[in-house]
């Protein structure tokens, strides 16, 4: 079922007042390699805005531009800086909103606590007091589903299982308070295991993996020669998470009150490579919110039942 969306002509919105248009902002390293990456992101409300949304949204975009003026400046092709030009950013609308039309899964509550409880268990023996956390469990639930979802039986255990999941980076790089950049590492942390142990083992096991691979982005970071490291793999076979849980994207209200859902859109990648978003904001569910899982046609419905046999 296709949405057919009209959308207005592109207008300027520039800052709400005046701002400091005669200086440039270094861009950092962790700044410079997502430029060219684009993210649409949809914002759904339980209650409508009633008077003018597209004005009401318009002169809040305006407002907040006074505070965050960089983002109404310009990057001139090939500069490493942001010049604060104060011309503003483009805005568009849709006039009349139609059915939207999604694909998402729900990570049930009663899954991810049964996770958390059992790794506390197992791990709390060993006098390790730090639990799993619903990102691991999520993560962990995901992985096995996927993994299990595309085996066939020529499959090979020992093939490398691969996990790539995004990391703010800001506490470890001495990012102050108020810091609003990008903080996020461009290559995510990895986690390398093979098929039979993701797709066999215990999820207790998987959840270990993942809370290890967290424990060493430190060192990660301090690494040079990382990329000596990289196993090649098929892309297929490796599945990229982030988490939008703590981002505050449930936060913006534009007088009718917050969303009650966040949803999660991107363009098709041109190679098969596998990305998710998880933890998305939505009011009143009963556990984790997933979108954009990526798998094959083929492999749709076998992801779906194993969803199906842990969540029950």
């Amino acid at each position: 079922m296709g949405v057919v969306v009209k959308k207005s002509s592109p207008v300027m919105v520039k800052p709400w007042q005046p701002v400091a248009t005669d200086s440039a902002i270094k861009l950092s390293l962790l700044d410079q390699v997502h430029l060219n990456i684009p993210v649409t992101m949809l914002l759904v409300f339980e209650h409508p805005i009633n008077k003018a949304p597209a004005e009401t949204i318009q002169r809040a975009l305006s407002q907040s531009l006074v505070h965050y003026y960089p983002i109404s400046g310009r990057i001139p092709a090939g500069a490493d800086e942001i010049h604060c030009t104060g011309e503003g950013v483009s805005m568009a609308y849709e006039p009349q909103w139609g059915e939207l039309v999604f694909l998402d899964v729900t990570i049930r509550s009663s899954l991810i606590n049964r996770i958390k409880t059992e790794y506390d268990l197992v791990h709390r023996s060993y006098g390790q007091s730090s639990p799993c956390s619903t990102f691991e469990a999520v993560v962990a639930v995901l992985w096995r589903c996927r993994t299990r979802a595309i085996m066939s039986p020529a499959s090979s255990l020992s093939s490398p299982a691969v996990l790539s999941f995004a990391v703010n980076i800001r506490k470890y790089v001495g990012a102050e308070e108020g810091y609003y950049g990008n903080g996020i590492a461009a290559t995510g942390q990895k986690v390398v295991s093979t098929v039979g142990a993701v797709a066999n083992g215990n999820i207790v096991d998987i959840v270990k993996a993942i809370k290890d691979a967290k424990a060493g982005i430190p060192d990660m970071l301090k690494s040079s020669n990382s990329s000596s490291k990289q196993q090649l793999v098929d892309r297929y076979t490796m599945l990229a998470v982030s988490s939008w849980g703590n981002l505050g994207l449930d936060k913006p209200d534009f007088s009718s009150g917050v969303p009650r859902r966040v949803i999660f859109h991107a363009k098709s990648l041109a190679s098969p490579h596998p990305f998710c978003m998880m933890c998305l904001p939505w009011k009143g569910i009963a556990g984790a919110s997933v979108m954009s899982l990526y798998v094959k046609k083929e492999h749709a419905d076998a992801f779906l039942a194993e969803l199906a046999s842990l969540n029950t």
